[in-house]
């Protein structure tokens, strides 16, 4: 067990945050308060962090099978964050508060075994899983920060590489199927995004009104899945046989979400920086009621929002495995290359990302940002490669 400070990454934040000014007094430069967030607080202090581990490593069968296993929790408390200012008090809007916690833990195991461990026969197989989770613990009034850009999208209770979006309930199939509201200038409207304008019309997809508010928006958001995995690791195994030797390894992720909108950006109107390659005939719009497509009635001058990338329609539970990397040599023997002046001569071939197994529409899953969990579609899928070559040892 142990504690730990940060210090603050800011300097001078514990003082009020300062900014050079562009007027001057006598000739001098200015220092003046920064508007925003520079108010003074004399009870900031540093964040602190409380870390227990637990650890166990064993070695049984004359160290044929062994296992490592480690736990580990870590709590973060005080954590500095601006918390809003009721009103004006005197031009400042924030204060920096010691408000927020989050939490990280995670279990990791090791499992190693010799199969064969003669003169003539070797074979091991390592196999490890990861599993890493956090949290967020608390806010500075007992709220979700779901749209923060200082500390990002944070739900209590929930992963801190949370997606969020848009819930969808299927398609308006009919104008009658669109919920009806009142609108700030006392008339009635169907419901909107953006403005009264902006209406549902039938084809476009149905995006659930969280809140209640009439109007669909950020408020709406709502979190669709953690962009971390339920389990990572990697399966090992390394062969010798006589002068032959092997060495494969296999990469897996299993339960991670991801949001997938490359499809829905690419064909979006109003995106001019964006192409992509994809099966356009595999793909149906919605036509006419009853109809139960993947994608919204596609029509120009239609329902802005339906253009949104962040909707559960787009996020996939994704599992994959990947021959990561396999190495196959032969090391001539010993009694030929003395002859030859040599002392080893071992010719071998390799390659990376051979071979993928996932069930994501995707590209690559593996090159999607762990911390957001969103594909942005402008990352090419991991390069295969292929090598030979010899190695001489005089």
């Amino acid at each position: 067990w142990g504690r730990s400070g940060m210090h603050f990454y800011q300097n001078y934040l514990a003082l009020g945050i300062m900014e050079v000014d562009n007027s001057s007094y006598l000739g001098n430069g200015v220092l003046t308060p920064v508007w925003r967030d520079g108010l003074f607080n004399p009870d900031l202090s540093w964040e602190k962090t409380d870390q227990y581990d637990f650890g166990l490593d064993l070695d049984l069968l004359d160290y044929r099978l062994g296992i490592t296993l480690d736990y580990y929790y870590r709590y973060t408390s005080d954590m500095l964050y601006p918390v809003p200012i009721p009103g004006d008090y005197n031009g400042y809007l924030q204060q920096w508060r010691n408000t927020a916690a989050i939490s990280n833990e995670g279990l990791e195991i090791l499992v190693k075994y010799e199969i064969f461990r003669r003169s003539d026969v070797y074979w091991k197989i390592s196999v490890n899983a990861a599993k890493n989770w956090n949290k967020f613990r608390k806010s500075y009034d007992g709220r979700d920060l779901a749209y923060s850009t200082e500390v990002g999208q944070n739900v209590i209770g929930k992963p801190l590489n949370g997606i969020m979006g848009y819930l969808t309930e299927g398609f308006y199939q009919n104008q009658d199927e669109v919920t009806l509201v009142d609108n700030a200038d006392g008339s009635v409207g169907y419901l909107h995004a953006g403005g009264p304008a902006n209406f549902f019309r039938p084809g476009d997809y149905k995006i659930v009104d969280v809140n209640g508010d009439g109007q669909i928006g950020l408020a709406d958001f709502v979190h669709l899945g953690s962009a971390l995995p339920v389990v990572s690791g990697g399966i090992v195994n390394e062969v010798q046989w006589k002068g032959f030797d092997l060495n494969m390894l296999w990469s897996y992720q299993i339960g991670r979400h991801i949001l997938n909108p490359t499809i829905i950006k690419a064909m979006n109107p109003y995106n001019d920086y964006q192409t992509l390659v994809f099966d356009l005939p595999g793909t149906d719009f919605w036509q006419q009621p009853g109809d139960n497509t993947e994608f919204f009635a596609n029509r120009v001058g239609g329902q802005g929002e339906q253009w949104q990338t962040a909707i559960d329609r787009y996020v996939q539970k994704v599992n994959w495995i990947k021959l990561k990397t396999l190495s196959v040599g032969y090391t001539i023997p010993k009694t030929l290359t003395r002859q030859w002046g040599i002392d080893e001569l071992r010719l071998f071939a390799s390659g990376e990302n051979l071979w993928t197994i996932t069930n994501y529409k995707g590209i690559d899953p593996e090159t999607v940002d762990l911390r957001t969990g969103i594909d942005s579609g402008v990352s090419y899928p991991l390069a295969r490669k292929i090598t030979l070559g010899l190695t001489l040892k005089f």
